[in-house]
């Protein structure tokens, strides 16, 4: 009898694999030996077993396969030292995985803790790929306790096949003896901002974290904790991008203004007026010509929030034919195609979708990455710094970039002094800065959590941690602005 409910058997594992997994290449008889299957479907039961004729290490490897759509993860628990920092690696391969509707993850291994709060994960793959090395760093915490998972398809259900094999779990040596790094230049009386983003890099269980404060177009504070590195053994730079998940939200906004303004035109210009699309089919609501750039701004384009409608565009276009990455352009074929839940401005839902749409148009309008618009045309730069865009490969000269960037942190990546520079210009809304105002925008996504900050007082606070837990954004904001304000008043 497979295990159902993920949530309570993740907590009620009682045997631990204690310094060492157990059949950590499936080669037992019993290929679930050492393991839990964990299961939530509504349809017909997954095949789990052994499957002799495809393995990455020894005779054989564990097989999923559901053809209904099913949530489903492979778990072992491990007793490990509290505060030690791991390394777990699987070999995956997945055939037409394919998330049904709205799904957390796929193809994939995390590490979460016995309440299955996250502490490290690694990128989902869906679609058909080759055998691929997943790795995860992760530190453990006090408990001394982690689940291990192997994601089929999880917080959310899919359908297809995957295989897993050659789990491994490597004790890291971080570089050097004593406390975690910290670099950059410090400030006598600033201590305790030091502190405070150590305690939450350690609550998140992240390797990196950078913390940048301006005023006035000066730079009162920037330093960078933990390492960049997969390997935990090069300290993080005060100017390491991180992706940076929602709060590209403010510098696109800013962007698209800026665009439509050199256009001599306003936020009620329609979307399909300045952006070409080819109906995939018959256009199934006329309403949908009427979503101009301010709805998009402002999240009350009508199709519904995250994840549609981006997820199920995605999911016709594969079905069509259409290879990643799929374009913007052909994605909203296909949305043409639905119906709207509401009128165009009727209701605000949030909607990631509406913002790649926004980045597109501003790089169709002039002819650059939106990292480089972000960098020369926002903030004045002679070229690109301090901005990047996790499809394309470092240049030579950037600001170092954390390891884990590219997987699940977002559209952006940036530095904290950018993300300030930024702030000296714009308001969260992305009109130009002028006068006084009390702002905060947060970023949240499997590898980062993202702080923006802008004071009465002219100050601008920019965090982000390269790593994600239950902490909320809003109880570190509140935090840093609280030392920050005995900082301040103590001088």
């Amino acid at each position: 009898m497979i295990p159902r409910g993920l949530g309570v058997i993740l907590v009620a594992l009682t045997a631990a694999s204690a310094f060492g997994l157990e059949n950590e290449s499936f080669e037992s008889t019993d290929a679930l030996q050492g393991w839990q299957a964990v299961v939530m479907t509504q349809g017909g039961e997954p095949v789990i077993r052994a499957d002799q004729g495809d393995a990455r290490d020894g005779k054989q490897s564990l097989f999923v396969e559901a053809s209904d759509p099913a949530d489903i993860a492979i778990v072992q628990k491990l007793a490990l030292p509290a505060g030690t920092l791991w390394r777990a690696s699987c070999w995956i391969r997945t055939e037409d995985l394919q998330p049904d509707g709205p799904a957390g993850t796929g193809g994939t291994i995390e590490i979460r803790a016995l309440d299955n709060r996250l502490v490290g994960a690694g990128p989902a793959q869906f679609g058909t790929s080759p055998w691929r090395e997943v790795k995860v760093p992760f530190r453990v915490g006090d408990s001394g306790e982690v689940n291990l998972v192997l994601f089929f398809v999880g917080f959310g259900k899919g359908t297809g096949k995957a295989w897993f094999d050659a789990v491994r779990l490597e004790r890291i040596e971080p570089g050097g003896a004593g406390p975690v790094p910290i670099t950059g230049k410090a400030v006598r009386g600033w201590e305790a901002l030091d502190e405070v983003m150590l305690k939450y890099r350690d609550r998140i269980g992240c390797s990196a974290a950078t913390l940048a404060i301006s005023m006035r177009g000066r730079l009162l504070y920037n330093r960078g904790y933990g390492w960049l590195d997969r390997e935990w053994r090069v300290p993080t730079d005060p100017d390491t991008m991180m992706g940076i998940a929602s709060c590209d939200k403010p510098i696109t906004a800013a962007a698209i203004r800026r665009v439509i303004r050199r256009w001599r035109r306003g936020t009620d210009t329609r979307l399909f007026d300045v952006l070409q699309v080819k109906p995939q089919g018959p256009v199934a609501d006329p309403r949908i010509e009427n979503i101009t750039i301010g709805h998009l701004i402002t999240h009350t384009a009508g199709w519904g929030g995250n994840p549609c409608p981006r997820d199920w565009a995605t999911a016709a276009a594969h079905e069509a034919g259409f290879e990643d990455p799929i374009a913007i352009e052909v994605l909203l074929g296909f949305v043409v195609t639905g119906k709207l839940k509401n009128p165009p401005g009727a209701k605000e839902e949030y909607c990631n979708f509406g913002y790649d749409v926004l980045r597109r148009i501003v790089e169709r309008a002039s002819g650059k990455t939106f990292a480089e618009y972000a960098c020369t045309e926002l903030l004045g730069q002679s070229r690109m710094r301090g901005f990047h865009d996790p499809s394309l490969a470092p240049r030579q000269g950037d600001p170092p970039l954390v390891w884990n960037y590219q997987f699940d942190a977002g559209e952006v990546s940036a530095s904290t002094p950018a993300m300030c520079r930024f702030m000296e210009r714009y308001w969260m809304n992305g009109e130009p800065r002028g006068g006084t105002c009390t702002w905060s925008f947060f970023g949240s996504l499997p590898n980062t959590t993202a702080i923006m900050a802008q004071r009465p007082d002219n100050i601008n606070i920019a965090a982000v941690f390269n790593g994600r837990s239950d902490v909320s954004c809003d109880d570190i904001n509140l935090v840093l602005q609280q030392t920050l304000e005995r900082i301040m008043a103590a001088r």
